[in-house]
């Protein structure tokens, strides 16, 4: 019985160190910040905390293999930050190379509502990746 336990300990210990968690959760004031001073840096960082996870899963609808993983970072967002309001803007709307897709982020500062776009690199053989941030080109 003794030479049973031990075993047992050790696998446990194991699965629960080494076992896969989630994307870290984003410090939603920062990322906020971030979007409404245009700090590309600060919201890079706090993004790919949520994107670290979301490799490509293509399918014959989807090539590059990246809607579902927008749709799980809109999701993530929403749930994470109660402050944002994130929407899928776009997908793979802009020929680049890979191409980029785009989420839309509303926010309130000062009692004023302004709005926001992430660009995303949607590559068929890597993680979603951030591209950059920019005010939306028409008025939302």
């Amino acid at each position: 019985m003794k030479n049973i336990i031990l075993p047992v300990i050790i696998t446990l210990l194991a699965v629960y160190c080494c076992s896969e968690k989630g994307p870290e959760a984003p410090d939603c004031e920062i990322l906020l910040n971030g979007l409404s001073q245009t700090d590309e840096f600060t919201v890079k960082n706090e993004i790919e905390r949520l994107t670290s996870d979301l490799y490509p899963r293509p399918t014959a609808e989807d090539p590059t293999g990246h809607l579902a993983n927008l749709t799980i970072l809109v999701h993530r967002i929403n749930n994470h930050c109660t402050k944002l309001i994130a929407s899928l803007n776009c997908y793979a709307c802009v020929s680049t190379f890979p191409v980029t897709s785009e989420i839309l982020v509303e926010y309130n500062v000062d009692g004023s509502t302004e709005f926001m776009i992430i660009d995303f690199y949607t590559p068929d053989k890597d993680i979603l990746r951030y591209q950059g941030i920019h005010p939306p080109s028409l008025p939302v």
